[in-house]
């Protein structure tokens, strides 16, 4: 069972803030249509994906700690997604950061970057990639790891499964460890402060 299925009911409130050693949280939009095209893929040379973390887009990581994760949490969150409407996504291309990063440039990069910015303005706290960006660019990684050779070779074997299509209607909280098996739906925000469906 992958317990990252977006179709899937979020756990119930609290389940992974009790535990201790559930250490790191982050704010995605899960893709689902992505998996055939670059899950295993992932699951060798992304570190997430090695996690067991499904295709995504992240939208806040670090999130909350899960310590931290409150209904009060859980509520700015939704109020941020409520002014934003459900809205289509291709994924037509591939691109990279660098020789490092492959991935895939999630369209239309303006909606993106508006999802991202409203969570990012409702939790400025904590901060994307700890402030390491000043352009944190939306992007559904690929592979980060393996020779460049792999990574160049992962990037073929994605641009064969394009495009991919989909339907941006929810953020999901997830909360895990650097382990596989770990990671967790915590809870399930939709867009447009209406109900996912």
């Amino acid at each position: 069972m992958n317990d990252l299925d977006p179709t899937a009911a979020a756990l119930p409130l609290g389940a992974c803030t009790d535990d201790p050693e559930a250490v790191l949280s982050a704010a995605v939009l899960l893709v689902p249509e992505a998996e055939p095209v670059v899950g295993v893929t992932r699951a060798r040379y992304d570190r997430s994906g090695r996690w067991g973390v499904a295709a995504h887009v992240t939208v806040l990581f670090p999130f909350v700690p899960p310590t931290e994760q409150t209904p009060e949490v859980y509520a700015a969150l939704d109020a941020a997604l409520a002014v934003i409407p459900p809205f289509p996504a291709r994924f037509e291309r591939t691109a990279w950061f660098g020789e490092d990063v492959v991935y895939l440039a999630p369209e239309p990069d303006a909606a993106f970057r508006r999802l991202l910015a409203a969570v990012q303005a409702a939790f400025p706290a904590h901060p994307a990639y700890g402030g390491a960006f000043d352009d944190v660019v939306p992007h559904l990684t690929v592979a980060d790891l393996g020779t460049l050779a792999r990574r160049q070779q992962a990037q073929q074997q994605a641009q064969g499964g394009l495009p991919i299509t989909s339907r941006v209607a929810a953020v999901h909280v997830i909360a895990g460890r650097r382990e596989a098996g770990s990671w967790r739906i915590v809870h399930v925000a939709p867009l447009g402060g209406a109900g996912i469906g």
